[in-house]
């Protein structure tokens, strides 16, 4: 638990540090796609929403709650579809950018109700303690 935590705070870390600096990252590929370093921005922290689900979705599957990854895929993909519609038309691909990461931050929103209402809502036993 505490190497996912760290591995979890070290990679929202790098997140920050290479949004702050994309312009000069972004300088390394050409002046082409210096336009391209807004999307980077905001992209990145992506990463370590994906990073922070993985615990959640391996405790569920582990305990025989798949159903519950799947709720919250299903809804997450809702949210993306819906907000790309929405944002592309203000935003353009800056819009299409933020709907993945606020998918990204309803999944990882999902994946945690649910591990608490398995955890501490009802009576967790692991499905092999059941036979």
């Amino acid at each position: 638990f505490v190497f996912s935590f760290l591995l979890l705070f070290f990679v929202g870390i790098g997140s920050a540090v290479i949004s702050y600096f994309s312009d000069n990252i972004v300088s390394l590929f050409g002046e082409s796609f210096s336009e391209s370093s807004d999307i980077m921005r905001i992209a990145i922290f992506m990463l370590p929403l994906a990073f922070a689900s993985i615990p959640y979705v391996l405790f569920l599957q582990s305990t025989g709650n798949e159903i519950w990854v799947l709720v919250s895929v299903l809804l997450s993909l809702l949210v993306k579809i819906t907000l790309s519609f929405t944002l592309y038309d203000s935003y353009q691909s800056i819009g299409v950018v933020l709907s993945s990461l606020l998918s990204y931050f309803t999944n990882l929103f999902l994946l945690c109700i649910s591990t608490y209402y398995i955890l501490y809502r009802r009576d967790f036993t692991h499905p092999s303690e059941n036979n």
